[in-house]
């Protein structure tokens, strides 16, 4: 009865509270808080309040007919608000990028202005300072009965089956954003592998050869051979005054056993091989004489031809082999291939073959940990295992290619080597 006499004299009075309402700068002066954000916590609750203060008696007295006044003072409070939340958001994610974002500094914020805003302590402390005693005495009852019909309501069953039926429907939006995610990534995965092997075939075949197998002037840059290694080259030509030519074969068996248990008797193999030993004497145009003794050469030279011979030495080391031996007279070149093939191999060495290895077990590494293989058939049955498998194979076949490459590619530049010296830049006096 008393809340309906007071509903009565505010409905005869009009808008004439309004008068009595608090301004900003009240509202600034008397609300604050543990620190700033905290203080501009409590405003932005306390003008939400303020608001609400105004909206229930304009509807509890004229059916939400608002005066001009009752207007202003709501848009003043909502305003006021507004620019509490901008200022907040601004200092807190000045890039406007995660304001929205649950866990972030600005949401947490929010989250407690929001806290005050429904605190009934908090809003009773708010409008016995701010507000009317009349009008105090009518919102407070009415905040009361909405906040006890509010809490009625959400321990109704249609409050909770209305809450079961959201829960299942964000728990079915998750799960299926998980799963188009799921697709996605794996769409994503088939998409790129092919395109990943493809580039590792690429590197495989042709980028790595041509790196390590790019071309080295060789002769052109004598006495310095670029190589693996460096390799100082050095020369001498002199005339043949006698030449030596001794062939030494040894023969040697293997099998020639019994067996007692089932009486038969494996015949002997019976192998041999020869060496030949070249022992030349040359003098040089200074008259000092030099011994130079070849194996398994087979140089062909008698007194009075002329001779150059070549052997590199690796830097480091006091002495070398003979890589090459030029007979002017017959116009003869010899080079030995074996040591030619180790000083040329590709400046990676053996990093090469281990670098395929490696892109050779990866894959197949990440396809037992991505699908965990358990047998060939769940590999069979399975399309991104398929998919790597296939890969892994298109690999393996880049790895034996680029394998072929590199054979032929010391053939070629032991080949390379030998043609480009000229017997003319070593024939003595030249």
């Amino acid at each position: 009865m008393m809340m309906a006499a007071c509903c009565q004299r505010l409905h005869a009075g009009g808008d004439s509270y309004i008068s009595q309402m608090p301004t900003m700068a009240k509202v600034e002066a008397e609300v604050h808080g543990s620190d700033d954000l905290d203080t501009k916590a409590k405003q932005c609750a306390a003008y939400h309040i303020l608001q609400d203060v105004i909206t229930t008696v304009v509807s509890q007295t004229r059916s939400w007919a608002f005066t001009e006044k009752e207007k202003k003072y709501n848009t003043m409070y909502s305003g006021a608000a507004g620019q509490l939340i901008l200022s907040v958001y601004d200092q807190l994610d000045p890039a406007k990028t995660e304001r929205l974002k649950e866990g972030t500094p600005a949401y947490e914020w929010k989250k407690k202005e929001e806290a005050y805003e429904n605190d009934p302590a908090f809003a009773r402390q708010v409008v016995a300072k701010q507000v009317p005693a009349e009008i105090a005495s009518v919102y407070l009852p009415l905040r009361l009965k909405r906040e006890q019909e509010a809490e009625a309501y959400k321990n109704s069953a249609e409050y909770k089956q209305i809450q079961a039926a959201q829960q299942q429907n964000e728990s079915d939006a998750a799960e299926a954003d998980a799963a188009e995610k799921k697709k996605i990534r794996k769409w994503t995965l088939e998409a790129s592998m092919p395109v990943l092997y493809i580039i590792t075939f690429i590197l495989l075949v042709v980028v790595i050869p041509v790196l390590v197998t790019r071309r080295r002037p060789y002769y052109y840059q004598m006495p310095v051979l670029r190589a693996r290694k460096d390799y100082t080259v050095y020369t001498m030509s002199g005339t043949v005054v006698d030449a030596d030519k001794i062939s030494s074969t040894q023969v040697y068996s293997t099998g020639g056993s019994y067996n007692s248990a089932t009486g038969t008797y494996s015949p002997a193999s019976v192998h041999s091989s020869t060496t030949i030993h070249d022992q030349i004497f040359l003098i040089d145009d200074k008259g000092r004489e030099h011994s130079v003794q070849l194996y398994n050469w087979d140089v062909a030279a008698r007194t009075s031809n002329v001779m150059t011979v070549i052997w590199a030495v690796e830097d480091g080391k006091e002495s070398g082999q003979y890589i090459a031996v030029l007979n002017h007279t017959t116009r003869k070149k010899y080079t030995n291939d074996v040591v030619l093939r180790s000083i040329l191999r590709p400046a990676l060495g053996w990093t090469y073959p281990i670098l395929i290895v490696v892109l050779l077990l990866l894959p197949l590494v990440v396809l037992l940990a991505s699908i965990k293989v358990r047998s060939l058939a769940i590999l069979m049955n399975d399309a991104l295992g398929m998919l790597y498998l296939w890969s892994w194979l298109f690999l393996l076949l880049g790895a034996l290619v680029a394998a072929t490459l590199l054979t032929r590619f010391m053939q070629r530049e032991v080949r390379r080597f030998r043609e480009e010296i000229r017997m003319e830049d070593f024939t003595p006096g030249s």
